[in-house]
């Protein structure tokens, strides 16, 4: 068990995982970078080019965000447990391509993002 109790081994048999500097050069090549973090945590600082949308609003405003659903869509959190659940949510929406980032995002102390705010 892991965050909030959740096991994250049945969402890794659902959900892709990609390690981060695949990530990175997959927004590079044009997938969205999706920060699932809530807004206090992405105010101390975000992935450069990430979109910032919090876990429990992406059901309401995904499309606002990210209308193409065949758009490749990177989910990003701090610690990967919200990062897949979003994944299992992007799939039931419609959201053909897509996958987790495995690993965490925690201010500016992951070296495979440059950070922003």
């Amino acid at each position: 068990m892991n965050q909030g109790g959740i096991s994250r081994e049945p969402l890794r048999r659902e959900v892709d995982e990609l390690p981060p500097a695949e990530a990175l050069a997959r927004q590079r090549g044009g997938a969205l970078l999706l920060d699932v973090r809530e807004e206090v945590e992405r105010n101390l600082g975000t992935p450069l080019g990430a979109r910032g949308l919090s876990r429990g609003l992406l059901e309401l405003q995904i499309a606002e965000v990210e209308p193409d659903r065949t758009r490749e869509i990177l989910l990003l959190c701090s610690r990967g447990a919200r990062s897949l659940l979003a994944g299992q949510t992007r799939r039931s929406l419609g959201y053909s391509h897509g996958c987790s980032v495995a690993g965490c995002f925690v201010r500016r102390e992951s070296p495979a993002f440059p950070a922003g705010i």
